[in-house]
Protein backbone atom coordinates (compact mmCIF):
# COMPACT_ATOMS: atom_id res chain seq x y z
CA UNK A 1 0.00 0.00 0.00
CA UNK A 2 1.24 3.35 -0.99
CA UNK A 3 -0.24 6.76 -1.09
CA UNK A 4 0.34 8.35 -4.98
CA UNK A 5 -1.24 11.90 -4.43
CA UNK A 6 -2.89 14.08 -2.23
CA UNK A 7 -6.02 12.59 -2.85
CA UNK A 8 -4.86 9.33 -1.43
CA UNK A 9 -3.25 11.44 1.73
CA UNK A 10 -6.59 12.95 2.39
CA UNK A 11 -8.31 9.20 2.36
CA UNK A 12 -5.62 7.70 4.43
CA UNK A 13 -5.83 10.57 7.16
CA UNK A 14 -9.92 10.12 7.29
CA UNK A 15 -9.45 6.37 8.02
CA UNK A 16 -6.56 6.87 10.42
CA UNK A 17 -9.21 9.12 12.51
CA UNK A 18 -12.13 6.62 12.07
CA UNK A 19 -9.69 4.06 13.55
CA UNK A 20 -8.20 6.22 16.32
CA UNK A 21 -11.80 7.04 17.19
CA UNK A 22 -12.59 3.72 17.80
CA UNK A 23 -9.60 2.81 19.34
CA UNK A 24 -9.85 5.49 21.90
CA UNK A 25 -13.19 5.47 22.41
CA UNK A 26 -14.25 1.88 22.75
CA UNK A 27 -12.76 0.11 25.23
CA UNK A 28 -13.06 -3.62 23.54
CA UNK A 29 -10.64 -2.45 20.62
CA UNK A 30 -8.11 -0.44 23.27
CA UNK A 31 -5.36 -2.98 22.86
CA UNK A 32 -6.86 -4.84 19.63
CA UNK A 33 -3.56 -5.55 18.07
CA UNK A 34 -4.20 -6.00 14.39
CA UNK A 35 -5.99 -2.08 15.21
CA UNK A 36 -2.63 -1.15 16.56
CA UNK A 37 -1.42 -2.51 13.46
CA UNK A 38 -3.29 -0.69 10.98
CA UNK A 39 -2.86 2.94 12.80
CA UNK A 40 0.82 2.34 12.83
CA UNK A 41 0.86 1.30 9.03
CA UNK A 42 -1.67 4.82 8.04
CA UNK A 43 0.99 6.90 10.14
CA UNK A 44 4.03 5.29 8.41
CA UNK A 45 2.23 5.99 5.04
CA UNK A 46 1.76 9.61 6.06
CA UNK A 47 4.95 10.26 7.00
CA UNK A 48 6.43 8.92 3.96
CA UNK A 49 4.19 10.89 1.84
CA UNK A 50 4.91 14.22 4.15
CA UNK A 51 8.34 13.73 3.84
CA UNK A 52 8.22 14.25 0.03
CA UNK A 53 7.19 17.63 0.89
CA UNK A 54 10.61 18.82 3.19
CA UNK A 55 12.11 18.65 -0.74
CA UNK A 56 9.72 20.61 -2.49
CA UNK A 57 11.30 23.69 -3.88
CA UNK A 58 9.26 26.62 -4.99
CA UNK A 59 11.62 29.17 -5.30
CA UNK A 60 11.54 28.48 -9.47
CA UNK A 61 12.72 31.93 -10.70
CA UNK A 62 15.83 31.30 -8.90
CA UNK A 63 16.12 27.44 -9.70
CA UNK A 64 15.83 28.01 -13.03
CA UNK A 65 18.23 31.48 -13.12
CA UNK A 66 20.78 28.93 -11.62
CA UNK A 67 19.85 25.60 -14.15
CA UNK A 68 17.48 26.38 -17.06
CA UNK A 69 15.16 24.26 -17.86
CA UNK A 70 14.91 22.85 -21.43
CA UNK A 71 12.07 25.00 -22.37
CA UNK A 72 12.94 27.57 -20.81
CA UNK A 73 13.41 29.57 -24.24
CA UNK A 74 10.77 28.28 -26.52
CA UNK A 75 8.22 30.59 -27.31
CA UNK A 76 5.17 30.27 -25.84
CA UNK A 77 3.11 30.93 -29.16
CA UNK A 78 0.22 33.76 -30.06
CA UNK A 79 -2.80 31.22 -30.49
CA UNK A 80 -4.06 32.79 -33.81
CA UNK A 81 -0.28 33.71 -35.42
CA UNK A 82 0.22 29.86 -34.79
CA UNK A 83 -2.39 28.94 -36.44
CA UNK A 84 -1.47 31.21 -39.36
CA UNK A 85 1.86 30.33 -39.85
CA UNK A 86 1.46 26.72 -39.64
CA UNK A 87 -1.52 26.90 -42.45
CA UNK A 88 -3.38 25.14 -40.00
CA UNK A 89 -7.21 25.60 -40.44
CA UNK A 90 -10.27 24.38 -38.29
CA UNK A 91 -13.81 22.59 -38.69
CA UNK A 92 -16.92 24.63 -37.46
CA UNK A 93 -17.54 21.96 -34.87
CA UNK A 94 -16.01 21.50 -31.76
CA UNK A 95 -16.65 19.90 -28.57
CA UNK A 96 -16.07 20.64 -24.68
CA UNK A 97 -15.11 18.70 -21.45
CA UNK A 98 -13.40 18.90 -18.37
CA UNK A 99 -9.92 17.71 -18.28
CA UNK A 100 -6.48 17.59 -16.71
CA UNK A 101 -4.13 19.22 -18.46
CA UNK A 102 -0.61 17.69 -19.41
CA UNK A 103 1.59 20.92 -18.62
CA UNK A 104 4.64 19.95 -21.02
CA UNK A 105 1.80 20.21 -24.33
CA UNK A 106 1.04 23.28 -23.16
CA UNK A 107 2.35 25.23 -26.37
CA UNK A 108 0.77 28.90 -26.42
CA UNK A 109 -1.61 31.83 -24.97
CA UNK A 110 -4.93 32.39 -26.74
CA UNK A 111 -4.44 36.15 -26.23
CA UNK A 112 -0.98 37.45 -25.80
CA UNK A 113 0.62 40.70 -25.59
CA UNK A 114 3.20 39.97 -28.54
CA UNK A 115 4.64 36.85 -30.49
CA UNK A 116 8.03 36.66 -29.15
CA UNK A 117 7.33 35.52 -25.30
CA UNK A 118 9.30 32.35 -23.62
CA UNK A 119 8.49 30.58 -20.60
CA UNK A 120 10.87 32.25 -18.73
CA UNK A 121 10.22 35.23 -19.95
CA UNK A 122 6.80 34.46 -18.43
CA UNK A 123 8.22 33.36 -15.46
CA UNK A 124 10.21 36.16 -14.79
CA UNK A 125 6.99 38.53 -15.28
CA UNK A 126 8.35 40.25 -18.95
CA UNK A 127 4.78 39.13 -19.88
CA UNK A 128 2.88 38.23 -16.94
CA UNK A 129 2.61 41.33 -14.72
CA UNK A 130 0.93 39.12 -11.45
CA UNK A 131 3.51 36.54 -11.64
CA UNK A 132 5.04 37.10 -7.89
CA UNK A 133 1.93 37.19 -6.23
CA UNK A 134 1.14 33.73 -8.09
CA UNK A 135 4.52 32.88 -7.22
CA UNK A 136 4.26 33.77 -3.32
CA UNK A 137 1.42 32.27 -2.88
CA UNK A 138 3.11 28.79 -4.68
CA UNK A 139 5.42 28.89 -0.82
CA UNK A 140 2.69 29.22 1.21
CA UNK A 141 0.61 26.51 -0.56
CA UNK A 142 2.26 24.34 -3.02
CA UNK A 143 -0.34 21.94 -2.35
CA UNK A 144 -2.67 23.74 -4.78
CA UNK A 145 -0.96 21.85 -7.48
CA UNK A 146 -0.96 18.57 -5.83
CA UNK A 147 -4.57 18.06 -5.07
CA UNK A 148 -7.09 16.96 -8.24
CA UNK A 149 -10.14 19.36 -7.16
CA UNK A 150 -11.26 21.70 -9.94
CA UNK A 151 -9.65 24.79 -10.10
CA UNK A 152 -11.99 28.06 -11.34
CA UNK A 153 -10.51 30.30 -13.83
CA UNK A 154 -8.71 27.95 -15.47
CA UNK A 155 -9.61 27.17 -19.57
CA UNK A 156 -8.03 26.20 -22.93
CA UNK A 157 -8.08 25.46 -26.25
CA UNK A 158 -6.83 21.92 -27.42
CA UNK A 159 -5.71 21.09 -31.16
CA UNK A 160 -4.64 18.02 -31.66
CA UNK A 161 -2.14 17.13 -29.06
CA UNK A 162 -1.21 20.90 -27.94
CA UNK A 163 -3.38 23.33 -25.73
CA UNK A 164 -3.33 26.80 -25.42
CA UNK A 165 -4.04 29.08 -22.71
CA UNK A 166 -7.73 31.00 -22.74
CA UNK A 167 -7.67 31.66 -18.46
CA UNK A 168 -4.69 31.12 -16.16
CA UNK A 169 -1.64 31.95 -17.67
CA UNK A 170 -0.03 33.23 -14.37
CA UNK A 171 -0.73 29.39 -12.74
CA UNK A 172 0.23 27.31 -15.76
CA UNK A 173 3.58 28.72 -16.40
CA UNK A 174 4.01 27.89 -12.80
CA UNK A 175 3.04 24.49 -12.78
CA UNK A 176 5.08 23.13 -15.68
CA UNK A 177 8.25 24.78 -13.76
CA UNK A 178 6.81 23.94 -10.66
CA UNK A 179 6.46 20.23 -12.47
CA UNK A 180 10.09 20.05 -13.80
CA UNK A 181 11.68 21.32 -10.57
CA UNK A 182 9.99 18.66 -7.91
CA UNK A 183 10.04 15.50 -10.08
CA UNK A 184 9.42 13.08 -7.08
CA UNK A 185 6.20 14.81 -6.89
CA UNK A 186 5.08 13.85 -10.58
CA UNK A 187 6.40 10.67 -11.28
CA UNK A 188 2.59 9.24 -12.17
CA UNK A 189 0.82 12.44 -12.28
CA UNK A 190 0.43 15.99 -13.49
CA UNK A 191 0.09 19.05 -11.45
CA UNK A 192 -3.46 19.39 -10.95
CA UNK A 193 -4.68 21.63 -13.66
CA UNK A 194 -7.81 20.51 -13.65
CA UNK A 195 -9.82 22.73 -16.33
CA UNK A 196 -12.79 23.71 -19.23
CA UNK A 197 -11.19 22.48 -22.46
CA UNK A 198 -12.42 23.26 -25.48
CA UNK A 199 -11.16 21.07 -28.17
CA UNK A 200 -11.23 22.24 -31.97
CA UNK A 201 -10.42 19.73 -35.15
CA UNK A 202 -8.56 20.34 -38.00
CA UNK A 203 -10.08 20.57 -41.13
CA UNK A 204 -7.42 18.12 -43.19
CA UNK A 205 -9.91 17.98 -46.04
CA UNK A 206 -9.70 21.52 -46.99
CA UNK A 207 -5.67 21.32 -46.66
CA UNK A 208 -5.56 18.94 -49.30
CA UNK A 209 -7.96 20.72 -51.43
CA UNK A 210 -5.55 23.65 -51.01
CA UNK A 211 -2.59 21.76 -51.61
CA UNK A 212 -3.99 20.40 -54.83
CA UNK A 213 -5.54 23.50 -56.40
CA UNK A 214 -2.17 25.38 -55.90
CA UNK A 215 -0.44 22.55 -57.76
CA UNK A 216 -3.26 22.64 -60.50
CA UNK A 217 -2.65 26.84 -60.89
CA UNK A 218 1.12 26.43 -61.38
CA UNK A 219 -0.08 24.24 -64.55
CA UNK A 220 -2.40 26.76 -65.44
CA UNK A 221 -0.31 29.80 -65.25
CA UNK A 222 -2.94 31.71 -67.65
CA UNK A 223 -5.43 31.91 -64.35
CA UNK A 224 -5.40 33.26 -61.37
CA UNK A 225 -6.98 31.03 -58.19
CA UNK A 226 -8.31 32.35 -54.71
CA UNK A 227 -8.60 30.14 -52.25
CA UNK A 228 -10.68 30.35 -49.39
CA UNK A 229 -11.26 28.42 -45.76
CA UNK A 230 -15.00 27.79 -45.66
CA UNK A 231 -16.45 25.37 -43.48
CA UNK A 232 -19.75 25.11 -45.16
CA UNK A 233 -20.14 22.91 -48.40
CA UNK A 234 -21.87 25.80 -50.08
CA UNK A 235 -20.32 29.01 -49.65
CA UNK A 236 -19.38 30.67 -52.92
CA UNK A 237 -16.38 32.14 -51.39
CA UNK A 238 -14.53 29.02 -51.49
CA UNK A 239 -12.54 29.19 -54.89
CA UNK A 240 -12.17 32.45 -56.79
CA UNK A 241 -11.28 32.36 -60.37
CA UNK A 242 -10.10 35.12 -63.13
CA UNK A 243 -8.28 35.09 -65.83
CA UNK A 244 -4.87 36.82 -64.69
CA UNK A 245 -5.11 40.32 -65.58
CA UNK A 246 -8.49 40.15 -65.25
CA UNK A 247 -9.80 42.56 -62.09
CA UNK A 248 -13.57 42.67 -63.16
CA UNK A 249 -14.46 38.97 -64.17
CA UNK A 250 -14.19 35.87 -62.16
CA UNK A 251 -16.43 32.47 -61.60
CA UNK A 252 -16.77 31.60 -57.60
CA UNK A 253 -17.09 27.67 -56.42
CA UNK A 254 -17.85 25.89 -53.51
CA UNK A 255 -16.49 22.79 -52.01
CA UNK A 256 -19.12 20.84 -53.27
CA UNK A 257 -18.16 21.90 -56.73
CA UNK A 258 -14.12 20.58 -55.89
CA UNK A 259 -14.16 17.92 -57.69
CA UNK A 260 -15.81 19.33 -61.12
CA UNK A 261 -13.09 22.02 -61.08
CA UNK A 262 -10.30 19.36 -60.70
CA UNK A 263 -11.14 17.20 -62.85
CA UNK A 264 -11.77 19.97 -65.33
CA UNK A 265 -8.59 21.00 -64.75
CA UNK A 266 -6.82 18.14 -64.87
CA UNK A 267 -8.67 16.30 -67.44
CA UNK A 268 -10.25 19.10 -69.57
CA UNK A 269 -11.68 17.58 -72.89
CA UNK A 270 -13.58 19.09 -76.23
CA UNK A 271 -16.71 17.44 -75.86
CA UNK A 272 -17.38 18.91 -71.93
CA UNK A 273 -16.27 22.41 -73.12
CA UNK A 274 -19.26 21.62 -75.83
CA UNK A 275 -21.67 20.57 -73.23
CA UNK A 276 -20.75 23.41 -71.01
CA UNK A 277 -22.64 26.28 -73.06
CA UNK A 278 -25.56 24.76 -72.06
CA UNK A 279 -25.03 25.51 -68.12
CA UNK A 280 -26.17 29.18 -68.35
CA UNK A 281 -26.18 30.35 -64.46
CA UNK A 282 -24.28 27.97 -62.79
CA UNK A 283 -20.59 28.97 -62.25
CA UNK A 284 -18.76 27.09 -65.69
CA UNK A 285 -14.73 26.20 -64.95
CA UNK A 286 -14.59 25.61 -68.99
CA UNK A 287 -15.10 29.36 -69.14
CA UNK A 288 -11.59 29.36 -68.31
CA UNK A 289 -10.11 26.92 -70.95
CA UNK A 290 -10.28 27.26 -74.73
CA UNK A 291 -10.81 24.93 -77.43
CA UNK A 292 -7.07 24.85 -78.01
CA UNK A 293 -6.37 23.91 -74.36
CA UNK A 294 -8.36 21.01 -74.39
CA UNK A 295 -7.00 20.04 -78.11
CA UNK A 296 -3.96 20.25 -76.87
CA UNK A 297 -4.32 18.06 -73.36
CA UNK A 298 -6.06 15.36 -75.86
CA UNK A 299 -3.16 14.72 -77.75
CA UNK A 300 -0.69 14.51 -74.24
CA UNK A 301 -3.08 11.46 -73.15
Amino acid sequence: MVINNIEDYKSTRSKLADLERKQKFHTAHRNDKRLLRQIALFRQLMDDYLAKYETIRTNLKQLNADNPTPFSEDIIHNYYTYLRDNSIYLKAEHKSYMGVIPVDQVVGIDQMYGDDATWSDCLNGAWLKRIERNLEALTSNPLYYLDTQEKSGLSFIKIGDHYFISQGKHRTVIARFFKHFNPQMFSDSEPSLHAYITEYFIDREFMIMKHRLEQLNQDWSSLQMEINHVTSMNDPQFLIIRKRGDLYEDARFTRAQYETVVDALTNCCIGDKWRSHRKMHDPNIYDFISYAQCLSNYFKS
